[in-house]
């Protein structure tokens, strides 16, 4: 792989790290929300690699937040959507779902919500 190209995405992954830092407020939220100790998340900010497994959560998880700040306008809303119950999932809690990986059902909550299906 192009070393320019790897350069690039280690830089889209720091870029959702901070955004989720901006989002959440501080790095001990943002390792929790991963379900990754304090210091992985200071790791990864000094160049080392998250594994394949919070690469992808990392990015997930960015997606989601991304969908429902463009949907909602609104950053506080975006994260009450997150950590509240949802009637989609059963009255599950979606950043809880998304913790243990479970992004293909947030992400068809959040599908649901936005085309103003009821559960």
């Amino acid at each position: 792989m192009n070393k320019e190209l790897i350069k690039n995405m280690e830089k889209v992954k720091i870029a959702e790290l901070e955004f989720l830092e901006e989002t959440f407020g501080n790095q001990s939220k943002v390792a929790s929300i991963l379900d990754v100790k304090r210091s992985s998340i200071t790791r990864w900010h000094n160049g080392e690699k998250p594994d394949g497994q919070n690469m992808t959560k990392l990015a997930e998880i960015n997606l989601i937040l991304t969908r429902l700040i463009s949907f909602f306008k609104n950053v506080d809303i975006a994260r009450a959507w997150l950590f509240g119950t949802n009637a989609h999932l059963n009255d599950q809690v979606p950043i809880k779902l998304l913790k243990k990986g479970e992004f293909n059902k947030v992400n068809d909550a959040l599908d649901q919500y936005f085309a103003g299906t009821y559960a």
